[in-house]
């Protein structure tokens, strides 16, 4: 999921989701929230919450070198969350 942090009106919003082939959701009107509880100061900024909705990471930029390093990130974040699905049920 993704915040939009400049309170740009839905359509520029949906120019660049279009340009840039992104298929996550993305919240609008977000800078007030990004800014004022999350301090958010530079984009992007992501914050990794765990299947418990703690965040156990934050990062700030991205180039693509990152990309396997965060596609590792989520896939042991989905796996914590697995097995914490599998421990809850009989």
């Amino acid at each position: 999921m993704a915040v939009n942090g400049y309170d740009e009106p839905k359509a520029v919003v949906q120019r660049f989701v279009e340009k840039e082939n992104l298929k996550q959701p993305i919240l609008l009107m977000g800078n007030s929230v990004a800014r004022e509880k999350y301090s958010v100061r530079a984009f992007p900024t992501n914050f990794w919450i765990n299947h418990e909705g703690k965040v156990v990471h934050r990062e700030v930029g991205f180039s693509e070198g990152d990309f396997r390093v965060m596609e590792a990130r989520a896939q042991k974040l989905l796996q914590e969350a697995a097995k914490a699905t599998e421990k809850r049920t009989p």
